[in-house]
């Protein structure tokens, strides 16, 4: 695996900065562990400023992310970190589950969460008139890089993914945010 330099690993952008790809060999090595131990990796952020840097990992497992799930993930990516060479041996490490109200990033996360209440911002209009808007219902649709979510009174709203600024989970105490699926 190439090595990367301590300044590209280190040095955020900003407090808080998700890993982009320039720093793809961190992520694998990441991945790798996290798969190993049963798990997918959801997503990895490293935030703060040297010297108080934290290495966030969130993880998601079928049977759900427990305490043990990650106590186990953090054992598997420890070593695995400070064998590496890239640097993050004295940085924290935080593993944890993206929570009930993660983040949608792409299709396959909307097309995986069809059924479940969701929250978006999004944007309307064209030219000098844009205005950003916000649904939140049920996702009852996932086509052709286009999401419907269904709302009070059963309102459908279309909205294409690439007009999204933000997309997430929505929790809604008291039951009954889920639809039925279809058998077929």
């Amino acid at each position: 695996m190439a090595q990367l330099g301590a300044r590209e690993a280190l040095e955020p952008r900003s407090r808080h900065t998700q890993i982009d790809e320039t720093e793809a060999g961190l992520r694998a090595l990441v991945a790798a562990a996290v798969d190993s131990s049963g798990c997918e990796l959801w997503e990895v952020r490293l935030v703060g400023t040297p010297p108080h840097r934290v290495l966030k990992v969130f993880i998601e497992s079928p049977g759900g992310v427990d305490i043990e799930t990650c106590m186990r993930v953090s054992r598997s990516l420890r070593p695995a970190l400070d064998e590496a060479g890239v640097g993050l041996e004295n940085v924290d490490l935080e593993v944890s589950s993206p929570g009930a109200e993660r983040r949608l990033r792409n299709l396959k996360d909307y097309s995986r969460f069809l059924g479940q209440r969701v929250n978006l911002r999004f944007r309307q209009g064209d030219g000098d008139t844009i205005t950003e808007s916000v649904v939140e219902g049920i996702l009852s649709g996932v086509e052709d890089e286009v999401v419907t979510v269904t709302g009070a009174g059963d309102e459908q709203t279309r909205v294409p993914l690439d007009r999204v600024a933000h997309g997430r989970l929505a929790v809604a105490f008291g039951g009954g945010d889920k639809i039925k699926r279809r058998q077929t």
